[in-house]
């Protein structure tokens, strides 16, 4: 009866570890993203402060909610691989460990697909005058940025 117990227990929490892993996975690759775009947003934002004619303080206060972002993005993400490597048991079955990278690896390509249209929408919004008022009036921001770099 113990040895049935034992197997079912086994058995459960591997499964667990298996959800766990996906869900891990996704999260991981999406704070991945997330943490990568924020550098590039501030970087961009920085660029404008320098050298656009758009406002000073709109540049100054986006590129350091992107630079918070960033730090935040990074922070959660390292926290939790932490977490992960600590209650995450890799060896407890190989599927494991492929089902965190399936879903880390599908996570990336459905987050990268997406950063092009950010950095349009930020270049935009740092370089051209008025353009970021535009944009928020628009209901998709992205798809009126493209609109709008196709125009010129």
């Amino acid at each position: 009866m113990r040895q049935c117990l034992a197997g079912h227990l086994g058995t459960s929490v591997t499964a667990l570890y298996f959800v766990a892993a996906i869900v891990w996975g996704s999260l991981a690759a999406q704070l991945l993203v997330q943490t990568f775009t924020s550098f590039c947003l501030s970087v961009i934002f920085l660029s404008g402060f320098l050298f656009s004619s758009v406002s000073k303080s709109r540049n100054a206060q986006a590129c350091l909610i992107m630079v918070a972002q960033f730090f935040a993005f990074d922070a959660l993400f390292l926290a939790g691989n932490w977490l992960a490597n600590k209650y995450i048991d890799y060896d407890a079955s190989n599927a494991i460990l492929i089902a965190l990278l399936v879903s880390f690896f599908l996570m990336i390509v459905y987050g990268v697909v997406r950063v092009p249209g950010k950095l349009l929408l930020a270049k935009l919004s740092a370089w051209q005058p008025l353009f970021a008022e535009a944009a928020l009036l628009a209901p998709n921001p992205v798809a009126f940025a493209r609109q709008f770099k196709n125009q010129r």
